[in-house]
């Protein structure tokens, strides 16, 4: 991925050109950095994407990583002019509005996922699978959702895991053990701010985050940040699967 960079007032325009993936987080960060950390730090970055051929859930996670660090910073981050496949993941995975991006049938998706907040008790219906031409994998898991469509493999279009996520689910960790249950969860771009420290909670707000009641002896309440959930299996309680180890998980409070 490259990048070309033009001030129009105090607003900083990235236009980005190749693939947003996987490797995009260091060169994204290579060309957003100096502008948060400069003499001259604008009001706005503006992330080009007419560019930008392909995103895939790497580039995503590097959109929600900027977002959250310029937001600290009292920046605000924006895209524009997606093309029709990056656009389509951008509204599925519903990074389009954390991002300011207003696509023109953004209207048409049930409100739940779009406000960031699911609320619903165990036993309540599943929000929708998403739109037409998507296909679930076996094994009732959110892992491995992809597009029946030949324009690139292994494009994320259905929602993040964490959109399949309900109150009262168990989480558990990388390793196996048993980190709680589901009380609260938050999308990403979500105003409600979790008891972190500051960088934390607004890097959780960016990403979304889940709200987990510890199991075991002095258990603490724990944060689940969005990108750590690696996926849900429903069930008569359902299993939230995590990406990381209990311990790196931020403590609530």
């Amino acid at each position: 991925m490259s990048w070309d960079i033009s001030w129009h007032d105090g607003q900083a325009v990235v236009l980005l050109s190749g693939d947003l993936d996987f490797d995009s987080d260091t060169e994204l960060r290579e060309a957003i950095d100096p502008l948060l950390q400069g003499d001259r730090v604008p009001a706005e970055i503006l992330l080009d994407l007419s560019e930008v051929q392909f995103i895939d859930s790497g580039g995503i996670r590097a959109l929600i990583v900027s977002h959250g660090e310029a937001k600290t910073r009292g920046v605000r981050l924006r895209v524009q002019n997606p093309q029709p496949t990056p656009a389509r993941v951008l509204q599925i995975t519903q990074v389009d509005r954390l991002l300011g991006l207003h696509l023109p049938d953004e209207g048409s998706r049930p409100r739940r996922w779009a406000d960031g907040i699911v609320p619903h008790p165990p036993g309540a219906p599943r929000p929708p699978v998403g739109p037409a031409g998507l296909v679930r994998s076996p094994a009732g898991t959110t892992e491995g959702m992809h597009p029946e469509t030949p324009e690139r493999p292994g494009m994320p279009t259905q929602p993040l895991p964490i959109a399949q996520v309900s109150v009262g689910m168990t989480v558990v960790d990388a390793a196996g053990e048993q980190v709680g249950t589901v009380s609260a969860v938050q999308m990403a771009g979500t105003d409600v701010r979790p008891e972190a420290p500051p960088g934390v909670a607004d890097n959780l707000m960016a990403a979304g985050y889940l709200l987990v009641d510890g199991t075991g002896v002095l258990a603490t309440d724990v944060y689940v940040a969005g990108q750590d959930v690696a996926q849900v299996t429903e069930g008569d309680t359902g299993v939230v699967q995590l990406n990381v180890l209990r311990e790196a998980l931020q403590r609530a409070g």
